[in-house]
C-alpha cells in the first residue's frame, strides 16, 4: 500500500514537472518511481528519452528556415531510450503513442524528415483525446501535428514514404497546421489556468514571478503556419479568416472572467 501511494505520489510530481516543462527533474523522479515500482523500466525510458530530447532544445533551439540537422551525438541516448521503451512492447497504449510521437520529433530535429513521417504511421493522432489530457500531452499532440505538417512539407512527393499517402498532399499540410494551432491555444488555456489557481492558492509571500510560456519552434509553427500558406498560395480570404480565428481565440482567452468575477 506504501509503494502504491508513493508511486502515485511521484507519477503526479512527474506529471507536473513535464507539464512545467522542468526537465531536470525527471531523472530524479525517474529513478524514485523505478525503486518504488515493478515493471516501470520502459515508462522511465520514455520519461528519460522525453527528458534529454526537450533539454537538448532548450539548449539547441531549432530556428525559422533553418538548415536540416544531422545525427548529434547529445541525441544517442534519446534515441537509446525511446528505440528501448517502443521495442518490449509493454507501455501502455497512451504512452506507447507518446513514445512514436517523440521518436517522430527527434527523428525530425535529426533532418530524416521520411523516417519522421513513417514514425506518425504508427500513431493516428486523429484518436489522441483531447478532454481530459494533461496538459503536456496537449502540446506534446499540437506539436505532432505541426511536425507532420512540416514533414509533408519537406519530403518529395515522389518519395516511397509517400507511396500509399492517398490524400491531397498540400491540403493534408493546411489541415495539419489548423490542427496543431487550435491544439495550441488550447494548450495555452490549459497553461494559463493552471498559473492562474496556483496564484490564487499561493499565501502572499515573496516569490519568483512567473516566466512567460516558451511556447517553442513547434508550436509556434502551429499557430502561424497555415494562414501564411493561405496567403502565399493566394486564399487571401482563408487566409484572413485563419488569422482572425487565432486571434479571437487569443483575445477571448484573455477576457474571461475569472472566478469570482464582477
Amino acid at each position: 500500500m506504501t509503494a502504491r501511494k508513493s508511486g502515485s505520489r511521484l507519477e503526479t510530481e512527474i506529471e507536473r514537472s513535464r507539464s512545467e516543462g522542468q526537465w531536470d527533474k525527471i531523472p530524479e523522479l525517474v529513478r524514485q518511481l523505478s525503486a518504488k515500482l515493478i515493471s516501470n523500466d520502459d515508462l522511465g525510458n520514455l520519461l528519460l528519452g522525453e527528458a534529454k530530447l526537450q533539454q537538448y532544445l532548450k539548449e539547441n533551439p531549432i530556428k525559422q528556415g533553418a538548415s536540416p540537422r544531422s545525427p548529434r551525438p547529445q541525441l544517442v541516448e534519446v534515441r537509446k531510450h525511446l528505440t528501448a521503451a517502443l521495442d518490449r512492447g509493454n507501455l501502455k497504449s497512451d504512452y506507447m503513442q507518446e513514445a512514436s510521437v517523440l521518436m517522430a520529433k527527434l527523428s525530425y530535429v535529426e533532418g530524416d524528415y521520411s523516417e519522421a513521417f513513417n514514425q506518425y504511421g504508427k500513431v493516428t493522432l486523429d484518436e489522441l483525446a483531447l478532454v481530459g489530457a494533461p496538459v503536456y500531452r496537449l502540446s506534446m499532440i499540437a506539436e505532432a501535428y505541426a511536425t507532420k505538417g512540416l514533414c509533408l512539407e519537406k519530403v518529395p512527393a515522389a518519395s516511397p514514404s509517400l507511396s500509399n499517402y492517398n490524400v491531397d498532399k498540400d491540403q493534408e499540410v493546411i489541415t495539419c497546421y489548423e490542427k496543431s494551432g487550435d491544439i495550441a491555444l488550447l494548450y495555452l488555456q490549459e497553461v494559463e489556468k493552471a498559473l492562474s489557481a496556483g496564484l490564487q492558492n499561493r499565501s502572499p509571500k515573496p516569490g519568483p514571478v512567473a516566466q512567460e510560456q516558451e511556447l517553442g519552434y513547434f508550436l509556434e509553427t502551429g499557430l502561424q503556419r497555415a494562414h501564411v500558406i493561405h496567403f502565399k498560395n493566394g486564399n487571401l480570404t482563408q487566409g484572413v479568416g485563419r488569422f482572425r480565428e487565432i486571434l479571437r481565440a487569443v483575445d477571448q482567452d484573455h477576457t474571461e472572467p475569472t472566478n469570482g468575477g464582477f
